[in-house]
């Protein structure tokens, strides 16, 4: 197949879900199909995706002409929202009628609007449900004004999946979760789950077991979930843990820390920034941390650790999605005692923490390797470019 991956930014570096999907789909897949790749971006095109791609079109990120969307959630339009960019639309119209693609494969939400819906079999990827993100997230949120906030923004998110989501021949996500919610807003869709994979060969489990009582959670550290988690964990449950093991260190790594992050630096603290390669501070901690109370999807972060061979306390949020073999390849724990007693608990035992990494290095390469997603991913193409056509119309 010919397929034409449109997309709101260059999937690369590999910093997010979103481009890890990409990338390594894209690399997995080239040598059976052809790839364009038409995307918003405003950096010069990163040379591991000149080996990928056939042809690569990059429009600049904002026109002015446009405007923004600072403070679309203010209004209840979908076009504040979202505008349509009318460059995309125009190279989109240039391209098809130039090559006939058997599929675009859609990601983001900034180039939807310009999708050419019944012309060309589209698979949307949605990733992570945005509504089931922002009604966890209403839930979570003490102050009546950012629960109302979030209502409106999940209310607004709504009817955008059912404007232009419902519109594509299938939608692919990441976790059961969100296709139950996708199933509810557009139930005449076809939804289907591939999750995440991970590079079992790049996150190589190293064999030596740390001796500091180093803990590591990692992720982008602007992103409110990252942030609301690693802050939960340094106010309810590490000093619990240093109660009892005083020399234990949270090492907080990932890129563009939010100011309420860096403040959290101190003893018993260290907040690395970016780091060029990841694998050296997860090898370095005893313990993987995983507290995230909001958010949806699968995480990349779980699957990264287990890759390593580390072991993995984490809430119950932490693994949606995932294979979890209580006690064999994760501990869960929800609460902060719960979470203080599991993480004391593999911090005085090498023997379980190494038990617990092995399982989850075996979970990663009996489920979870790029390769094995994408045989299931090429299924869906394949099959919603021949069902083009097929599905009803919603009226």
């Amino acid at each position: 197949m010919r397929i034409l991956v449109l997309a709101d930014e260059l999937p690369y570096p590999l910093s997010h879900g979103q481009r890890l999907r990409i990338f390594n789909y894209v690399r997995s897949l080239s040598g059976r199909h052809h790839f364009d790749l038409l995307c918003l971006d405003d950096r010069p095109l990163p040379e591991p995706l000149e080996r990928l791609f056939g042809r690569i079109e990059i429009l600049p990120r904002e026109d002015p002409a446009r405007g923004g969307r600072r403070g679309w959630w203010k209004s209840l339009s979908l076009e504040e929202m979202v505008p349509e960019d009318g460059r995309v639309t125009e190279r989109l119209e240039g391209l098809l009628a130039e090559i006939d693609y058997d599929l675009i494969w859609m990601t983001g939400e900034r180039v939807i609007p310009s999708v050419p819906f019944g012309r060309v079999p589209v698979l949307m990827d949605l990733v992570d449900d945005v509504v089931l993100t922002l009604l966890r997230e209403a839930k979570s949120q003490v102050p009546m004004r950012r629960r109302l906030q979030a209502l409106k923004r999940a209310f607004m998110h709504y009817r955008f999946e059912r404007r232009y989501y419902g519109q594509g021949d299938a939608c692919l996500v990441v976790a059961e979760p969100d296709a139950e919610m996708f199933g509810r807003i557009c139930p005449w869709v076809p939804v289907r789950v591939v999750k995440n994979g991970v590079d079992a060969e790049y996150f190589a489990p190293h064999g030596q077991e740390p001796e500091d009582p180093v803990l590591v959670f990692e992720g982008n550290m602007s992103f409110p979930p990252n942030v609301d988690a690693v802050r939960y964990f340094v106010n309810r449950v590490l000093p619990r843990i240093r109660e009892r093991v005083p020399k234990a260190l949270f090492r907080v790594v990932g890129k563009d820390p939010a100011e309420e992050v860096r403040a959290l630096q101190g003893p018993g603290v260290e907040v690395t920034g970016f780091v060029e390669d990841l694998r050296p501070y997860l090898r370095g901690g005893a313990v993987f941390v995983s507290p995230l109370r909001k958010g949806a999807g699968i995480k990349n972060k779980i699957l990264q650790a287990w890759a390593m061979g580390r072991p993995v306390v984490g809430t119950r949020l932490s693994f949606g999605g995932l294979q979890v073999r209580e006690g064999r390849n994760a501990v869960v724990a929800d609460g902060p005692q719960e979470m203080t007693e599991a993480v004391v608990r593999l911090l005085r035992a090498p023997e379980e923490r190494a038990a617990l990494g092995r399982g989850g290095r075996e979970t990663v390469v009996e489920h979870y390797t790029w390769e094995q997603k994408a045989r299931e991913l090429e299924a869906l193409m394949l099959e919603t470019a021949a069902k083009h056509g097929e599905r009803s119309a919603y009226a």
